[in-house]
């Protein structure tokens, strides 16, 4: 414990203290904890919602730059201090002319910048680490999370995915999506309605405000789910911080989702392939999940399905694979025995080639999946 928990919160310190794209690889990482050690899920979950220092009229200038003028001159009121802080922006609370609550979110001065040495940088010690502690799994992930991170520097692609994600999601009265102020937004500025709420990793909170936490589940799952088996744009990054809960007319929880950089598009082939492969493992229609897990593309569709679902699926589970058995499931521990060790030997290696296999398209959505 002593050593998991020293090292989890080195590497914590080490994001903390980089920021830009290690605090977005670090919440990435958050979101596979049930892969790593217990101690990796407290030491990360600061990354959530971490505020960093900015250069002194930092701020100021960006705008001046990017909308003509200074955030004085172009909002009625403008609080100089952030409300939260995330991994390539902070967010400021202001009011527009006509006395509109907003949310402003503004990009750090010099991410771009970074990003490129900041990726190459961090997939090298990736590369180191895989060298001298081959099979750990959550590295086979790195490299489709950098694919989507540059589009998130993209303000004003973030805006659009947030209208498309309110027009794909209008049947359902509970979910809120902040409205883009585009005469207020740039490139590194974006300016959306300003939503109050209580995150998901507060959930004391929520409880003590009278939330159903059952309710809350079942309407994120069905939001999200609308995206995946039906609309095909996915938001991918639904990490705790970025869906909010608050009350609803009728005192039920209303779910907020906030942060849309960070989007997948699955074409109807996948989707539906995928949304085939998903049904049949559900009413264990085996012939169904071989053949659109081929479809797929999938090395091991057995092992997809334990890897999504948490638990052991198919020959993974003739295998007398567990996922909560010794060593957690996915360890190998010293108490196991010859032959439960090498059957996690097979299990790692299946699940290895599994992840390698992987379509582009669905290593996002994979990861919306699991974290939801």
């Amino acid at each position: 414990h002593e050593f998991w928990e020293f090292t989890a919160n080195k590497i914590a310190s080490t994001f903390l203290a980089n920021g830009g794209i290690y605090i977005k690889l670090g919440q990435a990482i958050a979101t596979y904890s049930a892969m790593l050690p217990q101690e990796f899920a407290a030491a990360l979950k600061p990354l959530l919602g971490s505020i960093f220092e900015r250069q002194v009229g930092e701020v100021d200038h960006m705008f001046i730059r990017d909308l003509g003028g200074s955030p004085s001159e172009l909002f009625s009121e403008f609080e100089r201090q952030p409300i939260a802080g995330a991994s390539i922006a902070q967010v400021f609370v202001g009011r527009t002319k006509k006395g509109e609550k907003v949310a402003i979110k503004v990009q750090y001065h010099d991410i771009a910048k970074r990003f490129k040495m900041d990726k190459y940088t961090t997939i090298f010690l990736m590369n180191v680490l895989d060298y001298f502690q081959p099979g750990v799994e959550i590295l086979r992930f790195i490299p489709h999370i950098f694919d989507g991170l540059e589009k998130e520097l993209d303000f004003v692609t973030e805006g659009r995915n947030a209208e498309q994600c309110a027009r794909d999601l209008r049947q359902f009265d509970y979910v809120v999506v902040p409205k883009v102020h585009w005469n207020l937004s740039s490139y590194r500025i974006l300016t959306m309605d300003f939503v109050e709420g209580v995150t998901l990793v507060d959930v004391d909170r929520l409880k003590s405000n009278g939330f159903d936490l059952r309710d809350i589940m079942q309407k994120i799952v069905l939001a999200f789910s609308e995206q995946v088996f039906r609309t095909g744009t996915i938001h991918a990054d639904p990490h705790p911080g970025n869906i909010l809960v608050r009350p609803g007319s009728d005192g039920k929880a209303e779910i907020v989702l906030i942060d849309h950089g960070l989007y997948e598009r699955l074409t109807p082939k996948i989707r539906q392939a995928f949304a085939a492969f998903w049904h049949s493992v559900i009413i264990e229609d085996d012939a169904t999940v071989q053949r659109s897990g081929q479809e797929l593309g999938l090395a091991h569709p057995d092992m997809f399905a334990t890897m999504l679902f948490f638990k052991a699926y198919g020959s993974i589970k003739k295998m007398g694979f567990n996922m909560n058995g010794p060593g957690g499931g996915h360890k190998i521990t010293a108490d196991m025995s010859d032959q439960q060790r090498k059957m996690m030997q097979e299990v790692r290696e299946m699940g290895h080639e599994m992840v390698d296999s992987l379509p582009k398209e669905l290593a996002l959505v994979f990861r919306n999946l699991r974290l939801i």
